[in-house]
């Protein structure tokens, strides 16, 4: 049986919940990015990258590259969900992978072997998904339950976006390259 002073103690009210402005056009733009990456450097890039170092082996050597990046990506976005969850903070994780991804993106740019293009790609697909694994967590993170939808509404079109702006940079940029001009993927 209930004490009188345990029913007669009023619950104190939720707390109102943080309002995060901008954070789903941020969401967005984030995701775009991301996806920009894995499609526009994926898909056009590195193939013709390899094309221009290995075109008698250009299919085995990006199956092989492809390959042995799948394995970093699929370990290191565990690790790296688990690293933000225990420092309880997402930003330097998005900040710190997005960072070294832009830094290993310039390292791929510069290599003109199959062995550094690999290791290239590999560290591109570990920081994209320390990044990843950040980003992803904010919607159950800081987006109210009422807002969620959008919220991944916002996430998902980031494929469509990212993906067609990262394959025309992509495009244009092999385009412009003399190295890469006329070198396509036949």
């Amino acid at each position: 049986m209930a004490t009188p002073e345990a029913v007669d103690t009023p619950v104190p009210p939720m707390p109102e919940p943080v309002r995060q402005r901008g954070l789903l056009p941020l969401l967005l733009v984030a995701n775009s990015a991301l996806m920009a990456v894995y499609m526009g450097v994926g898909s056009v890039l590195l193939p013709t990258q390899i094309a221009a170092i290995a075109p008698d082996d250009k299919v085995a050597v990006l199956g092989l590259i492809g390959g042995i990046s799948a394995i970093f990506a699929t370990a290191f976005n565990p690790i790296a969900g688990a690293l933000s969850d225990r420092s309880g903070r997402r930003n330097p994780w998005i900040l710190g992978g997005g960072l070294a991804s832009l830094a290993c993106l310039g390292l791929l740019g510069s290599v003109n072997t199959a062995l550094l293009v690999g290791i290239g790609w590999c560290l591109i697909q570990a920081t994209m998904n320390i990044y990843q694994a950040a980003v992803t967590a904010i919607v159950p993170d800081r987006i109210p339950a009422a807002r969620r939808g959008t919220a991944s509404a916002l996430v998902g079109l980031g494929l469509p976006i990212g993906g067609t702006v990262g394959v025309l940079v992509a495009s244009n940029t092999c385009q412009l390259d003399p190295v890469l001009k006329g070198r396509a993927w036949r």
